[in-house]
């Protein structure tokens, strides 16, 4: 069976790229514990948990006595920012921007298979300015993984605001579904440009 990995690109865009400079020495020492060292050349993925606890150091590094989801949130706003400064990013990036906002969601599911090995998204539009991104794991995922942090969603919608501010527009951001034992998440978008 193979292992659920975020691949390099967005290891380097967030932790090394958006999230680095900001670390101390006692943040990069808790990243080395959780198996992802910022000091060293970068592996080609790595493994989904190591991602999730990689977010939840920096959250409480960055955002100290802040929730965690609320910290989550920071967290993933951060990511297209060092993102766009990695090779693929900047190509993302800009490829989104000349798509506009509608064409770019519609895409997401192809861009999530590209960070890591073990999501699907399905994205419905139900009406004009409304979207739902619906992740899922993979079949072949699917009762392997241990449940994610139950913040998670956050992080998600930290991103997506971000995407969508990068793309002109303005929205709302609601988690529809959150079931952390099945990696399941459902994201309502609100959006106007």
């Amino acid at each position: 069976m193979a292992e659920a990995l975020y691949f390099e690109n967005n290891v380097e865009g967030l932790f090394v790229k958006a999230l680095g400079p900001r670390l101390g020495a006692e943040a990069r020492a808790q990243l080395r514990a959780v198996g992802l060292d910022l000091d060293r050349p970068h592996r080609p993925g790595y493994p989904a948990q190591v991602w999730e606890q990689a977010l939840l150091v920096c959250a409480a590094a960055l955002y100290p006595g802040r929730p965690t989801s609320e910290a989550l949130f920071e967290v993933g706003r951060s990511f297209l920012s060092g993102f766009e400064q990695t090779m693929f990013g900047a190509a993302t990036v800009e490829r989104s921007q000349l798509m506009g906002l509608e064409r770019t969601l519609q895409r997401t599911g192809r861009m999530v298979r590209a960070s890591n090995n073990f999501t699907e998204l399905q994205v419905l539009q139900p009406a004009e300015g409304q979207f739902e991104l619906s992740a899922s794991l993979l079949p072949e995922f699917r009762g392997t993984l241990p449940p994610a942090p139950v913040e998670f969603p956050h992080y998600l919608r930290g991103l997506f605001t971000s995407l969508l501010a990068k793309l002109g527009a303005q929205g709302e951001i609601a988690i529809k579904v959150n079931d952390p034992i099945a990696r399941a998440y459902t994201l309502q978008l609100r959006v106007r440009v």
